[in-house]
């Protein structure tokens, strides 16, 4: 089989291309890297990769079906339907911040999820694509490069790996609103906040039905729900927010790899070691000085992020709020820490535990190593997403 891929997209998932890349050639397939930085060369490169009946394209989050001269006309995607090449997506956000992506996708489209909500948000709202996968970003680890360093000797006692922004930079979303919607949607924010086990676009919808009555349809959801994702960023860096000042007005020392993190509102800003804007890279090798990783998930609650499986595969402990998918897979205290956002003092209690009790934190860090390295590297990730490929060709 042959697999295009993309390059010069997003970082982070120019960096799932590439791990992707590795594993799909040991497994024995072609891969053509379309970089789109240098879409006039990648063009006519492509054109003699291509083997009909015989090539699939593999993306994440819509690269290669938007803003490419080559590729598509305006915002459809006629070089994919001319050629009649499969073409499956992942989406590694939630599905409505690409409401009106889903308007313009190719004839051969099949769409992966990493989240068991998500997929079941597509299903419900976009029945017409076909989006029956779920697939988890993978981890990927640095030991075939570098020994590991043992745990007692890591630079870091807890590191956090990834952006904060002031959540009240998002009210820029909603500038073109009325001032009732706006309300409409701030309590939408505040009140998963208040109870944050259950995912917005829940609560939305209750909010809406309580306001409407149950006469409210499926489109008309779906128009408001594309209006969420300024409550998702928000609640998401709120809790980052939270998490990360409670720790250093505690006292305990935080190194930050991300930007914004010199804003965040905290007693004892002199706690938080401040690295800035690092590589995918760069961030691994941090890890992999790190006894602790904090992870804020994305309000995945079905789902997980990449975040959990790099510190595991680089031997430090994952100290992270729930998912049903991670409470599936893992245990507390075994071979990962939880958190509960609804207590967010319980970040204190466990990171606490942890780091009071060495020998805990390194059997933890050893049982989840163990357990990421079976079952969730980005070679077992290929493993899974070949299968859908391959279905792709029949």
């Amino acid at each position: 089989m042959k697999i295009i891929l993309f390059s010069n997209t997003i970082e982070t998932q120019e960096f799932f291309s590439l791990q992707l890349e590795k594993a799909f050639n040991i497994m024995g397939h072609e891969t053509f890297i379309y970089d789109c930085l240098d879409d006039i060369n990648s063009y006519f490169k492509m054109q003699n990769f291509i083997e009909k009946g015989n090539t699939v394209a593999f993306s994440f989050n819509f690269h290669g079906l938007i803003d490419d001269d080559f590729l598509c006309d305006g915002r459809e995607p006629v070089f994919w339907n001319e050629n009649q090449i499969p073409f499956v997506n992942m989406v590694i956000d939630h599905p409505y911040y690409y409401h009106k992506f889903f308007r313009h996708i190719p004839d051969k489209y099949v769409q992966i999820s990493i989240d068991n909500n998500h997929l079941k948000y597509m299903n419900r709202f976009y029945p017409n694509i076909t989006a029956d996968d779920y697939v988890e970003l993978g981890g990927t680890s640095i030991y075939d490069i570098v020994e590991p360093i043992p745990f007692s000797k890591r630079r870091y006692d807890i590191i956090f790996t990834g952006n904060y922004t002031n959540p009240k930079n998002f009210e820029q979303h909603y500038k073109n609103m009325e001032r009732a919607v706006i309300d409409f949607y701030h309590e939408i924010r505040d009140r998963v906040i208040a109870s944050p086990d259950i995912t917005i676009e829940e609560m939305a919808e209750t909010m809406i039905r309580d306001e409407f009555g149950d006469s409210v349809t499926d489109d008309y959801l779906r128009e408001c729900n594309a209006n969420l994702v300024a409550c998702d960023l928000q609640v998401r860096n709120y809790f980052r927010e939270v998490l990360i000042s409670k720790l250093a007005d505690a006292g305990f020392k935080i190194a930050t790899f991300g930007s914004g993190f010199n804003e965040i509102p905290c007693k004892h800003i002199e706690n938080i070691e401040q690295h800035g804007q690092v590589s995918s890279q760069a961030c691994l090798d941090a890890i992999a000085q790190s006894k602790v990783v904090l992870n804020v998930m994305p309000w995945f609650k079905d789902g997980t992020h990449d975040r959990v499986y790099n510190t595991m595969l680089n031997g430090a402990v994952s100290l992270s709020d729930h998912s049903s998918a991670l409470d599936r897979e893992f245990n507390n205290m075994e071979n990962i820490a939880f958190y509960d956002l609804k207590n967010t003092d319980s970040i204190l209690e466990a990171y606490s535990k942890l780091i009071n009790d060495p020998s805990l934190a390194e059997s933890i860090a050893d049982s989840g190593y163990n357990e990421a390295y079976a079952h969730h590297t980005w070679a077992e990730r290929a493993k899974q997403i070949e299968k859908i490929l391959l279905r792709q060709l029949k």
